[in-house]
């Protein structure tokens, strides 16, 4: 029962999810920290105010917005990034200094090689996805995992070409693991 209707509706709550991606790993990392310096409670009580907000935007997003499945994905994503904020801004004034200032240079280096990787699936998306209705299941799937490699390359050589640290990091890794 899976049918194009329901695809487009996954895709735009996807969408809406994909927006507080980052935010909800940055809480995996920072809300540990708390924990860490004896802080229990801090993260436990944000996590209080975020369920009671995520409640309340859910109400407000799906129901007096008519967003439906969007409202509840844009309402996690926006919980996400407000969670993550004030643990954030918290844990700066705790530990005095948490190298924001390279953390938005690395950010803004990976928005920027993004943007290639996104152009490349918008237009993947208009001319070569459009009508693959009459092909076979196979066909599909190699279309798909063709453009997701494919995009992958571009993002990993953009992500070269601007210098950023961690991936270089990474390939220094990899290299020592393939020379032994």
């Amino acid at each position: 029962h899976f049918g194009a209707d329901s695809l487009q509706k996954t895709a735009e709550a996807l969408r809406f999810y994909a927006l507080g991606l980052v935010a909800y790993s940055g809480i995996k990392v920072v809300a540990p920290a708390f924990y860490a310096i004896g802080k229990r409670n801090f993260p436990m009580m944000v996590s209080f105010v975020s369920i009671a907000l995520n409640f309340a935007l859910n109400l407000y997003l799906t129901f007096h917005l008519h967003m439906g499945i969007r409202g509840l994905a844009l309402s996690t994503s926006l919980v996400a990034l407000i969670n993550f904020g004030i643990l954030y801004v918290a844990m700066r004034r705790q530990a005095a200094r948490l190298e924001t200032k390279a953390l938005g240079s690395t950010l803004a280096r990976l928005l920027l090689a993004s943007v290639p990787m996104v152009v490349l699936c918008l237009a993947a998306q208009r001319w070569y996805f459009v009508d693959l209705g009459g092909l076979p299941f196979l066909s599909k799937l190699v279309g798909v995992l063709g453009v997701i490699a494919v995009s992958g390359v571009l993002f990993f050589g953009t992500v070269l070409l601007l210098k950023v640290e961690e991936v270089g990091e990474l390939v220094r890794v990899v290299r020592r693991r393939l020379g032994r």
